[in-house]
């Protein structure tokens, strides 16, 4: 059995270099409604296709398979982020961004989810694909790639664990 995990392709959007609290949420609303640049990649792989529901990842695929996927599942839908504080002061993205995956990474309440609710997601649509012992393509988000290796891992699954997911690439695991 073989699942192929593939990050979809990069968002054509421009983010600001510093923004508000405000301003950060609206531009992650903004990010999260944009659409993809095409990078190429085509396979002709006749596996079952499982997206997220978002926009980015459905397109990839689009554009990948030249159809729609099989099936688009929310639990494959990338860990949301909020702003980590309110504020009026501009402080830069990078600021926001890591802040925001700490507070997820502590469980702490001012994000949507917590890790330990991503894992839980991701694990148990892992084991779901797994219980139809049929090989299939999941196309996603690289928050939501890294819990799923970090599971096909430990149940047994062989395949390259990156450090960084790049964008339109896919990423091999079998039992």
């Amino acid at each position: 059995m073989k699942i192929i995990l593939i990050r979809h392709f990069k968002v054509n959007y421009k983010w600001k270099l510093f923004y508000n609290s405000l301003g950060y949420e609206k531009a992650c609303e903004g990010y999260d409604k944009a659409h993809v640049l095409n990078a190429g990649l085509s396979l002709k792989i006749n596996y079952e296709i499982f997206a997220s529901t978002m926009i980015r990842a459905i397109e990839t695929t689009r554009l990948i398979f030249n159809k729609d996927p099989d099936f688009t599942e929310q639990s494959l839908c990338e860990v949301p982020m909020k702003p980590f504080m309110v504020a009026s002061i501009r402080l830069p993205k990078f600021v926001w961004d890591i802040m925001g995956r700490v507070q997820w990474r502590l469980g702490i309440k001012r994000q949507p989810e917590s890790y330990v609710q991503s894992k839980l997601r991701v694990n148990s649509f892992a084991h779901w694909c797994i219980s139809q012992n049929k090989s299939c393509i999941i196309v996603c988000h690289g928050w939501i790639i890294k819990l799923m290796i970090k599971e096909l891992k430990r149940i047994g699954f062989s395949g390259t664990q990156p450090i960084f997911i790049k964008t339109g690439i896919p990423y091999e695991f079998s039992m």
